[in-house]
């Protein structure tokens, strides 16, 4: 099994090593998905952004402070992170979060779209 992250390749092993390189691929990723997040100028203080906490980022998100601006950033990053889990913000919607956006967001979005990875 391969999971793939920016830049990393990391193959399934066997024994004790293991362990090691499933913990490193999530220290990675989760540095990664406040990477992703923080190119969102409306997600760069947002709670659960950094370090990175799916369950905080979707709280926020689906509560009545964020913008749609936010909203669909969070939505976008929290399915990047797992598009099957049954997020509070729901699934990501490429039209309605093109339609809300500002050129920043849109930027952000397309340097993901250009090299796309998930976690």
């Amino acid at each position: 099994m391969n999971t793939y992250r920016p830049g990393i390749l990391l193959h399934g092993s066997h024994g004790p090593r293991r362990e090691k390189v499933r913990s490193l691929a999530w220290n990675g990723a989760r540095d990664d998905l406040s990477l992703l997040a923080e190119s969102f100028p409306t997600l760069r203080r947002a709670p659960g952004v950094r370090p990175f906490d799916s369950e905080a980022l979707d709280a926020w998100a689906s509560g009545p402070a964020p913008s749609s601006g936010a909203f669909h950033a969070a939505a976008f990053v929290l399915n990047v992170f797992n598009c099957r889990a049954p997020w509070a913000v729901g699934r990501f919607d490429v039209v309605a979060a093109m339609s809300a956006w500002d050129a920043a967001h849109r930027q952000a979005f397309l340097a993901w779209a250009r090299a796309p990875w998930t976690a």
